[in-house]
């Protein structure tokens, strides 16, 4: 059998995928930041460091720490401003970035969400060290390795209250992903926690 392999996405590429899934080619006409609606949201618990995030992405998250839980390797690669990029293999790679021109906080999130508009293919809401987070988007495998699991998984991260993190794991069945090859979702999670770590105050 022929195994079927993916070109490594080019870390801006993989943050327009993010970007239009979470700010959303679904949502038609509107060209303007979401309004935000009034639902109940989680609490975060105490603010994190949201200005050293802001100024350098790259310190919410260490090549040594992917490196830690299972990842082949891990280097920086080039990408927009707001955002880190981290390339873990040929085809795997994490994303960490914020995009306060649109979905600015949770609070925002959860009130797009409850106005339903997209918010990505899935919901599930979370705790990540005591701080809230909700995972919202999984992208599925295909045919025949559909059962292996997802190929990328994406995670919302509130670290103040106007402040949210979206982080995306992406692994497309490449082994440097080690044992999150077929976990991206469980990788993302452990991410989120070394971010909630880093950015302690």
């Amino acid at each position: 059998m022929t195994t079927r392999r993916r070109p490594w996405r080019q870390p801006a590429a993989l943050l327009t995928v993010a970007l239009l899934t979470l700010t959303g080619c679904s949502f038609g006409t509107h060209t303007t930041p979401p309004s935000e609606t009034k639902v109940p949201s989680p609490a975060i618990p105490s603010p994190l460091n949201t200005s050293k995030f802001t100024a350098d992405p790259c310190a919410a998250l260490t090549s040594d720490q992917l490196i830690g839980i299972g990842f082949a390797s891990a280097s920086i690669e080039p990408g927009r401003v707001g955002a880190c990029n981290m390339k873990t293999g040929r085809t795997s790679g994490v994303s960490i970035s914020y995009q306060p021109e649109y979905f600015r906080s949770l609070y925002s999130l959860y009130g797009r969400h409850a106005q339903g508009f997209d918010t990505g293919n899935h919901w599930e809401e979370l705790s990540i060290n005591s701080y809230p987070a909700v995972l919202i988007a999984i992208e599925e495998n295909v045919g025949s390795h559909r059962d292996k699991g997802p190929l990328s998984c994406s995670l919302a991260l509130g670290i103040d209250d106007a402040t949210m993190v979206t982080i995306r794991t992406n692994t497309y069945e490449d082994s440097s992903a080690g044992p999150w090859q077929y976990d991206p979702c469980g990788a993302t999670k452990k991410v989120a926690a070394f971010v909630v770590d880093n950015l302690r105050a």
